[in-house]
């Protein structure tokens, strides 16, 4: 019989089993697992330059492994093996796998067996197949055998084509994606790598450009630097792939270093156990001078507490909320923000998801009522709370930290802090979110079920021109741009009403269009907002200047433009979003009637 789940614990998104961490594992209770990635050896037949993880000869007891999978695991949507580790040279793999698919742990949605491919053939296909293999994750840098040795030591090109190919014969439903670093080296054989999965029918292939780790103890920082990507070379070589390969039957994923780190991020926070220890590690990532990630290159993404301190961390600290509409740009604004060494902008919290029921409860309670005080006192702590978090998410030596979440601005900001409330022409943000909703794997579920909004999605994930070769397709849906409108001109109104009852130097109204515009003098207004020195801020880099050079349609940083809503606008669009955000487009001054 399964175990039942402790009350307290919610699912975990994405648990790890490795050496360092399992009896650490063993004495937590059970759990829902959505991901269970799981390394049962610690070691890889491969020296990888930029490989920063550390190994060992050490081993999972099979045994041990099994009893905390009928003991611990309450139920598993998704079981990989292979996270950091190589799981081909640990000869029990098929074997584990079996085991594993004996309990349960075995995986609702898909079973995955991450590797570089070069053991591949020391191991039994169809054992592999009949413990429930879903995919198998292969990666691979190029087909070139000098890049491939350079990058990834010891590997050989030729025989993990084989192993790949006689894997295809022995498990032909089993689907196979590439996952593939992309280095100054490597970058120039990437068409070829392309070219190689759509023979073999992978299903998809990520490119990934390099990250690379200051002052790590593992990695050769002489190896490492040359192999970063110059700025603007990653996306020209998601052109040139994209143009040959569009329509092939592989679906092909580009994540260029801002988005990774920005990936990983949110990846990060969902990680059990953090470390061996339960807590985070912070490391200090190296960017390449010309280029700034969705923070800055040289701020952390969040600092340990320091549990022995006398200091008050809100010592020395002012605050401010950076607010407005889903796709408003607040992830550009606060990208601007963080080039200055005296800001520091996080996000999201969506404090609203405490505040919004703690006004609730307060409302309610007869005790708060009757208590002379109480009610302030909670708040002030609540208020505490909150301004602690912030604190701890951003840069220990900003000035002034921030939230940014794109939500309404009330009830939701920290006592006394600055607000800077981002707007942006409600057409332009139904174009980003149509967008992102077809982009998306489970948003809007009620709107994805329409028949056509499934054929969509299909076809623009099969082709990201998709929209831009049928763009009377990408506002078809009229509920989606009665739902994605009336949400905008909410949080105009909502916002609207918050801050005409604020004086100017509480609260900053400014439009994306202004920054758009001018850049430099827009940004020169936030840093005088928050009283800092303009000319400290750091340079505009390629994704801090407005816009981008090459649109990319299923990416999260698509586009970045004004007006783009005319490509795609129809009629009955038009009357759609009339109907629920006419009346804000007119009060945010972009029309001056419904009949624009």
């Amino acid at each position: 019989m399964k175990q039942q789940l402790h009350s307290l614990d919610a699912p975990v998104e994405d648990g790890r089993i490795r050496v360092e961490n399992f009896e650490f594992m063993k004495s937590q209770p059970p759990r829902i697992f959505k991901w269970l990635r799981i390394d049962a050896n610690d070691n890889c037949n491969l020296k990888c330059t930029y490989c920063r993880i550390p190994r060992s000869s050490s081993l999972i007891d099979p045994v041990e492994l099994e009893t905390f999978l009928r003991e611990k695991v309450v139920s598993v949507e998704s079981l990989q093996f292979g996270c950091g580790m190589e799981p081909t040279v640990d000869s029990r793999l098929a074997d584990v796998m079996q085991m594993a698919a004996s309990t349960p742990a075995q995986p609702t949605v898909r079973f995955v067996v991450q590797t570089n491919g070069t053991k591949l053939h020391k191991h039994d296909h169809q054992k592999m197949a009949a413990a429930g293999l879903t995919r198998l994750s292969v990666s691979i840098d190029s087909l070139n055998e000098d890049v491939h040795a350079f990058q990834r030591g010891g590997s050989s090109v030729k025989q993990i084509i084989a192993n790949l190919e006689e894997f295809r014969d022995h498990c032909p439903d089993v689907e196979i994606q590439f996952i593939c670093v992309v280095t100054k080296a490597s970058i120039g054989c990437c068409e070829d790598l392309a070219e190689f999965a759509v023979s073999l029918g992978a299903t998809r292939v990520a490119f990934r450009e390099m990250m690379h780790v200051a002052n790590d103890a593992i990695t050769d920082p002489a190896k490492v630097a040359p192999l970063i990507v110059p700025p603007g070379e990653f996306e020209a070589m998601t052109r040139s792939v994209q143009a040959r390969f569009l329509d092939q039957g592989t679906h092909f994923e580009f994540l260029p270093i801002n988005q990774l780190h920005q990936t990983r991020f949110e990846m990060r926070k969902h990680v059990f156990p953090e470390n061996k220890h339960g807590t985070w590690q912070r490391k200090q990532l190296e960017m390449p001078p010309a280029d700034n990630f969705l923070r800055s290159a040289n701020k952390p993404y969040l600092i340990p507490l320091d549990n022995d301190s006398e200091n008050d961390v809100l010592d020395g600290k002012q605050f401010f909320v950076l607010r407005g509409a889903m796709k408003s740009g607040l992830n550009w604004v606060e990208r601007l923000l963080n080039l200055h060494p005296e800001i520091s902008c996080a996000g999201e919290f969506h404090w609203q998801n405490l505040t919004a029921p703690f006004i609730k409860n307060i409302d309610r309670s007869k005790l708060l009522s009757d208590k002379t005080g109480l009610r302030h006192e909670m708040w002030m702590r609540l208020d505490r709370m909150m301004k602690e978090c912030i604190v701890l998410a951003n840069h220990p030596n900003a000035t002034w930290v921030g939230d940014r979440t794109p939500v309404h601005i009330s009830p939701s900001v920290v006592m006394g802090s600055k607000i800077i409330n981002l707007v942006r022409d409600g057409r332009d943000v139904l174009v980003s979110r149509m967008h992102q909703f077809f982009s998306s794997e489970n948003s809007y579920p009620q709107l994805m079920h329409q028949k056509e909004n499934s054929r969509r999605k299909a076809s623009f994930r099969n082709n990201p021109q998709f929209f831009l070769n049928h763009p009377e397709e990408l506002l078809g849906c009229l509920d989606c741009v009665r739902e994605f409108g009336k949400s905008w001109a909410t949080a105009i109104v909502a916002n609207g009403q918050v801050t005409r009852e604020l004086d100017d130097d509480r609260c900053l109204k400014i439009h994306y269009e202004t920054i758009h515009r001018d850049t430099e003098s827009a940004r020169t207004i936030l840093y005088d907002f928050l009283g800092v020195d303009p000319s400290l801020a750091g340079p505009l880099a390629r994704t801090t200047q407005a816009g981008f050079e090459q649109e990319t349609p299923n990416q999260f940083l698509r586009k970045g433009a004004v007006g783009d809503w005319k490509n795609y606008m129809t009629p009955a669009a038009k009357q759609a979003f009339n109907e629920v955000a006419g009346e804000a487009l007119i009060e945010a001054g972009y029309v001056k009637s419904l009949d624009w």
